[in-house]
């Protein structure tokens, strides 16, 4: 499916970014156990959370004034929240 909306595009983006900076800071703290990996990565899920919730905002008025592109703006919108399962699960393993 192509995206043609360019808040879908960078949405998808922020959610791949957030995503790997996520993982990566779980990964070298499971191989380091450094206490302070351990601080950063808790500020990470603060400051994602925000700047995450901002722009699913955006994404929900997106897609109720863009409704000819409902399907891709749903599949957008799964995509940027199957980020909070992941890291509450994330947060279980630390």
């Amino acid at each position: 499916m192509k995206i043609v909306q360019p808040i879908n595009k960078i949405a998808i983006t922020i959610a791949i970014v957030s995503f790997l900076i996520g993982t990566s800071l779980l990964l070298l703290y499971i191989f380091f156990k450094w206490s302070d990996l351990l601080f950063i990565g808790v500020n990470y899920v603060r400051i994602a959370f925000l700047i995450n919730a901002i722009f699913l905002v955006f994404l929900i008025i997106n897609a109720l004034f863009f409704s000819k592109d409902t399907k891709e703006n749903l599949i957008t919108i799964l995509l940027f929240l199957l980020n909070i399962p992941i890291t509450l699960i994330y947060l279980q393993i630390i």
